[in-house]
């Protein structure tokens, strides 16, 4: 009857402005900035750390040296010997073992830039609303994506730790357009932020960046977060309200 992955379409792309921030749409018809996550900005240090290495110019050729020595590049550096593996540089951990004091850093972080504490678990009123004042949909609609939700969840962590950048961005954008469809926010804000994410960290892949470790732990943590607003969202007063007022 109802899955998240159709969330797409279910949450009207024409930007109803009914549907809280799906598919860039704020609530008010507004579109959200692009910008409006950190999660690629890391921090100073995170950023020195993986910086990308100096490298010759694309355009630079060998120059053949005198006698038995080895060729340079036009700015003296000898080229790469194409038949010894070359060393790579380390990558930013994904799903490392965070210290507990880290991880309340960064849930604090995230709970201040998403505004969590000011959004409400479920917002009843703008549900049943959407519903257009039917209680029974709107009991299916709920019911039909707490048993949806965990398929979702696992594609996104899927994305995740295989460094699958556009999975992740899929998967987040289509649960939280499913969410705000029917107003669970403290998922869409999380949900909103994971999108936001991936698409930084695939832009970053892309253009041949580092991504930073600071970056990479605030993802991790905030799909720890991701978890609790479901459990939030199942064991709130409001869904138990709606599903009991149904009957």
């Amino acid at each position: 009857f109802f899955s998240v992955s159709l969330a797409l379409a279910i949450c009207q792309c024409a930007h109803d402005p009914r549907i809280m921030g799906c598919c860039g749409s704020n609530g008010k018809g507004v579109k959200e900035p692009e910008n409006t996550s950190t999660a690629g900005s890391g921090t100073a240090a995170a950023d020195q750390q993986f910086q990308l290495q100096v490298k010759d110019p694309p355009n630079s050729k060998p120059v053949q040296a005198p006698g038995n020595a080895k060729p340079t590049t036009a700015n003296g550096s000898q080229p790469p010997d194409s038949g010894s593996p070359q060393p790579t540089k380390e990558e930013p951990a994904v799903n490392k073992d965070l210290p507990q004091e880290e991880i309340t850093r960064i849930r604090n972080f995230l709970a201040e830039e998403m505004n969590l504490k000011e959004q409400p678990i479920i917002d009843e009123a703008q549900a049943l609303d959407q519903s257009s004042g039917d209680k029974e949909f709107l009991k299916e609609i709920m019911g039909a994506f707490r048993k949806e939700y965990p398929n979702n969840q696992a594609k996104i962590t899927q994305g995740w730790k295989s460094r699958d950048w556009e999975l992740m961005t899929l998967e987040s954008h289509s649960l939280k357009g499913a969410a705000a469809n029917i107003f669970i926010m403290r998922m869409k804000a999380i949900c909103f932020f994971l999108e936001q994410s991936g698409k930084t960290f695939q832009r970053q892949l892309e253009q041949g960046e580092s991504i930073g470790q600071e970056a990479l732990d605030r993802v991790q943590v905030c799909l720890d977060m991701l978890e609790e607003s479901f459990r939030e969202f199942q064991n709130s007063k409001e869904f138990e309200k709606i599903m009991s007022d149904a009957e």
